[in-house]
């Protein structure tokens, strides 16, 4: 983890979207886009780097890969979206597609 990112983790209600199972880590390399975001929107006040707009804000990463097709990505943000019901206040959708 970013230590710019670290204390406003929230494993606990983090989820792999694809598969619908605990986790929300980033799996590829080139799955950086929804860190460099988080930063922006929640870096830590910390004295390391920069400070979000929202330096307090919990952060919750729903993952997803975005492959395969049309219909099976409409079910990754449906069980995204659901999963978030509830449990957060904001979402950024920063789905980094391309």
């Amino acid at each position: 983890t970013h230590p710019d990112l670290d204390d406003n983790q929230r494993i606990d209600l983090s989820i792999n979207a694809d598969t619908g199972l605990p986790g929300g880590v980033p799996v590829r390399a080139q799955d950086n886009h929804g860190t460099a975001v988080a930063g922006v929107i929640a870096a830590e006040r910390n004295d390391i780097g920069g400070i979000g707009v929202a330096y307090n804000a919990d952060l919750v990463s729903i993952y997803s890969r975005l492959g395969g097709t049309p219909a099976t990505l409409d079910g990754v943000v449906a069980r995204a979206f659901t999963h978030a019901l509830g449990k957060v206040d904001v979402l950024n959708n920063s789905w980094g597609l391309g």
